[in-house]
């Protein structure tokens, strides 16, 4: 009886595996909708992206997913999801409590710190037609070298700092701990930038005259590294977060070569994991084999 039901097992599975699949398509068939995509994108955005290329961010309220469908970058993102830190800082800037931070913004004025993140346009509906507001302030590039530094300990300090009529993120970073190297006082730092990216990495290089922070105007989270590339003066590099929600790298004085990439934990472990079960499944597939063998 044994054999006989160990010769039935494998029927019953792909009979299961045939039924689940079945059960898939009609769902599927019933719950997808269909559309033209050039819908989604307004107009607008697509004008002024074709008009005046550039690695700026830009606003559309209107519609949040317009600017991930043209291939633009929006201020808030096109994904349903949010970093903490930046989630925090951009309810802030709107008046709201930074404790109460949800993935969720209600953007009502035009914050002078968006210059940072490099915020342009902004496309506001009005009627029938759509309004196209350019910040007051050029954008800051993707990077910059600053000498100018303070170390501000927790969030709110930070905050209140970048209120301050003396703060200007071109010329000064806020940062949590101490860079190493310190930046050195200089009238000239040198010149940074971006020769190669992806949506996960960027390649930057910098001619640094004097110890300075390359400011990077993305996103901080703690899964960002900067690793040192061939030909770099400076073998290891160390990122931090800046004007909280941004990212930075003290640099030695030097020719630099380096890359800054997402490589976040659960993406190794992941990796690991799906090895396993690969292997655990090849070995449960040997056995049945040869369990059906000697049947």
């Amino acid at each position: 009886m044994l054999l006989v039901g160990v010769r039935r097992i494998p029927r019953l599975v792909w009979g299961v595996l045939a039924l689940a699949v079945l059960e898939m398509g009609v769902f599927a068939a019933r719950a997808l909708d269909t559309f033209d995509s050039t819908t989604v994108g307004a107009s607008a955005v697509r004008t002024v992206l074709a008009s005046r290329p550039g690695e700026y961010r830009i606003l559309s309220p209107l519609n949040i997913n317009s600017a991930m469908v043209v291939g633009a970058s929006d201020l808030w993102g096109g994904d349903p999801g949010v970093v903490r830190r930046y989630a925090e800082f951009m309810t802030w800037t709107q008046g709201g409590d930074p404790d109460q931070a949800t993935q969720y913004v209600n953007f009502t004025r035009l914050d002078p710190l968006y210059t940072m993140l490099r915020l342009r346009y902004v496309f506001v509906a009005e009627k029938n037609r759509v309004r196209i507001i350019e910040t007051p302030q050029s954008s800051m590039d993707q990077v910059h070298l600053v000498i100018r530094y303070q170390v501000v300990a927790g969030r709110d300090a930070l905050f209140r700092m970048m209120r301050s009529e003396a703060f200007d993120p071109r010329r000064e970073v806020l940062l949590e701990r101490e860079p190493t190297p310190p930046p050195v006082a200089s009238e000239y730092a040198g010149t940074a930038k971006v020769v190669a990216s992806s949506t996960d990495w960027l390649e930057i290089v910098a001619d640094v005259a004097s110890p300075s922070v390359l400011l990077i105007t993305d996103v901080y989270t703690p899964a960002w590294r900067a690793v040192a590339l061939p030909g770099s003066s400076q073998k290891t590099y160390d990122l931090m977060p800046a004007n909280y929600v941004l990212r930075a790298v003290p640099l030695a004085a030097g020719q630099h070569r380096l890359r800054i990439e997402y490589a976040p934990i659960t993406f190794t472990v992941g990796i690991w994991v799906s090895v396993a079960a690969w292997i655990g499944f090849g070995v449960m597939g040997v056995v049945w084999w040869r369990v059906l063998q000697k049947a």
